[in-house]
């Protein structure tokens, strides 16, 4: 038995399995090939005894991995394999794998195993190696995993499987052997070094003398190493006669050419001359012709890369590359010209109702109508999943770009026909000029998209052009954005409190938690300067994450002063999309203690009604720890009442804007008034916001409206300043 702590060993574990010539099990039942030969050379000269296990390579993997073995012979080195292996610096043979198929199979490029049965040995780093190349090149093929590559050949033999991988040697070994009938293809790859692996048990100075004792035999032309090698991997050689008899059938021949054969003879070697001249000649001719044959090859698989490389494979327009390239050839000789960005609106929504095959339909209707402009607008390119991008050439290339913008977004006016489902799109476009904005492709890249924003900043269906101003922006939202995650790092968040007040007693009954920001100067920072950018950039979700936190924690310290009020925080659309927002709601709970009934969740419309099954899920579970759930701002957006009665909420906000003008507008009124009887219909809280006049209270208290909150009774206060005022 082997351990850490020893250099020698006595007797070696070592597991073989079927990978002929390296390794396998001879008929007589003793191990056999060029790996073994090498080791039993090597356990010679360092005096140790080998016991072997013979099993497929799948287990005796695991078994080394338990410790059941110490050695596994002709194994490659992987990163994964490192973790619980160690491996001789020198290496058996270098091998290469390659895909064999039937005998009368047309696979000449990888390309051709699309949808192709193929069988390969699992665990098999030539397997491995395999399904990388397949996944390179977007080959969607059915794998079939086996054990031993004699199972490969045999399932091509019945029809089984269309193609086999297995190693360049092991080939060789069974087109000698003449035991398997197959074909050898063009599709070869990844060359593997094949090693002796040794288990972690296996002290490091024993695989050391391991080690030089096989780079000695390799350094040895005259040695095992080689000998065995030209056993197992040179043809066979016919049998010799032996010496004295070549002796006596040569000088026989000799007294025969003295006899008076040699014209004969000489006449016979002309003819078989000719003949091989002939046979060199066709060989030369059929070369020639599968020279040409590979050229032909080749220049498609060129024309098949390019196509790859600058062409979008949905749309079969020029995509992305393809867009750089021809910018920087116009950069370079092009007088003026124009870049404009066209973005789709939700495209996002589309494929969630529609799905996204239904998506990649539509996409191409679309490059299909733009495809009409481009005739007349010089190019068109597929920049992203939903952008596209024309280039505008000539002198008046400015006017010709508004023209485009215009005539573009009037094509979306008519719907698109999707698998008989009609879909209205509506897009933004933004544009910039060369060499007015830039002379550099990439500064005009990134100004049309700068105007593409602004754009999209506005009503939809709308363009706009770069202008300078439009960078000052840029600049002030990085260093907006620069300096909230300084602010987060530096914990400048802070937390203020909105009362909610029931309007018959004048008691408060709950709590708003607003988030505050004060910078490094001390200096307010308004919430709608900062939280747009926090929910462009995604620093919301760590914003959020902060106030959840700061909010339970002192709620749990009201409830030990005696104030047990339930506390309601907002969620972005972006937290409420978060996959770990339960796991962040579970541990604010448990770092502060508080209660799940004190905390509350207000959630917009605008966020659940993307995808309103996932969403109603995601409530549910939110509800089943005993957190209640508030819709604000009911009302202001699609409001439907079909999702109202399926949504799992406790309470209802009336937006501030119904509440602004309720006595300017009877339809105002009858709105508040409406959405009051219902909820008390659907057995929901109500709560009214922005309350700032008597008049409105006395509303409130009329229709018996639950909660309010408003400046009549408090602004949002710090938490101290709220301790002052439950006082």
């Amino acid at each position: 038995m082997l351990s850490s702590n020893i250099c020698y060993a006595s007797n070696l574990r070592v597991g073989i399995y079927e990978d002929k010539p390296f390794a396998f099990m001879g008929d007589d039942g003793r191990p056999q090939g060029f790996a073994i030969d090498v080791l039993e050379e090597v356990a010679q000269q360092q005096n140790f005894d080998i016991e072997y296990v013979h099993d497929s390579f799948p287990r005796n993997m695991e078994k080394l991995k338990n410790g059941e073995l110490d050695m596994l012979v002709d194994v490659s080195q992987t990163s994964s394999r490192d973790a619980f292996m160690n491996f001789t610096n020198e290496f058996l043979m270098e091998n290469w794998g390659i895909v064999i198929s039937r005998p009368l199979g047309n696979i000449g490029t990888i390309f051709d195993l699309e949808d192709k049965k193929i069988a390969l040995v699992k665990n098999d780093i030539y397997g491995e190696n395999f399904r990388k190349q397949l996944k390179l090149f977007s080959v969607s093929a059915h794998i079939i995993q086996v054990d031993t590559y004699d199972e490969i050949l045999e399932m091509l033999s019945d029809g089984s499987a269309d193609a086999g991988v297995l190693n360049k040697l092991a080939i060789s070994h069974y087109k000698l052997k003449n035991i398997a009938s197959f074909r050898e293809t063009p599709v070869i790859f990844s060359p593997v070094q094949m090693k002796f692996g040794f288990s972690k048990n296996i002290g490091r100075d024993f695989i050391e003398n391991f080690d030089s004792t096989l780079y000695e035999m390799k350094s040895n032309p005259y040695s095992a190493f080689y000998k065995s090698a030209n056993t197992w991997f040179m043809p066979e050689k016919g049998k010799q006669l032996p010496y004295w008899s070549k002796v006596v059938i040569y000088s026989l021949l000799g007294v025969a050419l003295l006899a008076g054969l040699f014209i004969a003879i000489l006449r016979k070697k002309v003819s078989r001359t000719r003949t091989k001249l002939e046979s060199s000649c066709n060989e030369v001719m059929e070369l020639n012709i599968k020279l040409q044959h590979d050229c032909e090859e080749i220049k498609q698989k060129k024309e098949l890369l390019k196509k790859l490389a600058y062409y979008d494979k949905l749309t079969g327009l020029r995509n992305k590359q393809g867009l750089y390239s021809d910018i920087r050839m116009l950069c370079k000789h092009s007088g003026e010209f124009s870049i404009a960005f066209f973005d789709i609106d939700n495209l996002k929504g589309i494929n969630n109702a529609l799905g996204y095959k239904s998506g990649d339909a539509l996409l191409k209707s679309i490059s299909q109508r733009l495809s009409l402009l481009s005739h007349r607008f010089d190019s068109l390119y597929k920049w992203g999943g939903d952008e596209f991008v024309f280039i505008v050439e000539g002198a008046s290339c400015r006017k010709k770009a508004e023209l485009l913008a215009k005539e573009t977004l009037s094509i979306f006016k008519n719907s698109l026909s999707v698998e008989g489902t009609p879909v209205f799109v509506s897009g933004c476009m933004g544009i910039s000029c060369f060499p007015k904005d830039s002379g550099n492709p990439d500064e005009l890249i990134k100004k049309a998209t700068l105007a593409l924003n602004h754009a999209k900043e506005g009503a939809r269906n709308s363009y706009a052009f770069y202008e300078d101003s439009l960078a000052g922006q840029a600049a002030e939202s990085f260093l907006m954005e620069t300096r909230l995650r300084e602010a987060l790092l530096s914990d400048e968040f802070e937390v203020n409190y909105q009362p909610r007040v029931e309007p018959a007693t004048g008691k408060i009954v709950g709590l708003e938690a607003l988030i505050r920001w004060r910078d490094a100067d001390g200096m307010p920072v308004r919430p709608d300067m900062f939280i747009p950018l926090a929910e462009e950039s995604g620093l919301i979700t760590s914003i959020g994450e902060v106030v959840l936190q700061k909010a339970c924690m002192h709620a749990q310290n009201l409830c030990k002063i005696g104030h047990a009020l339930p506390v309601s925080v907002n969620l972005s659309p972006k937290q409420f999309e978060d996959s770990n927002l339960i796991k962040i709601l579970d541990d604010a709970i448990a770092r502060s203690g508080l209660e799940p009934s004190l905390l509350e969740l207000e959630i917009t419309e605008n966020a659940i009604l993307d995808s309103l099954e996932d969403s109603i899920k995601t409530m549910e579970l939110i509800r089943s720890r005993g957190i209640k759930l508030l819709l604000d701002d009911f009302g202001t957006g699609y409001s439907s009442l079909n999702y109202l009665m399926s949504l799992p909420i406790d309470f209802l906000k009336i937006d501030k804007i119904f509440m602004d003008r309720l006595f300017d507008d009877s339809k105002h009124e009858s709105i508040v008034e409406f959405i009051i009887v219902l909820a008390k219909s659907l057995g929901l809280k109500i709560i009214a916001e922005g309350i700032e006049m008597p008049e409105q209270l006395d509303y409130l208290k009329s229709k018996n409206c639950d909660e309010y909150q408003g400046f009549i009774f408090s602004k949002p206060v710090p938490y101290e300043s709220l301790l002052e005022l439950l006082e």
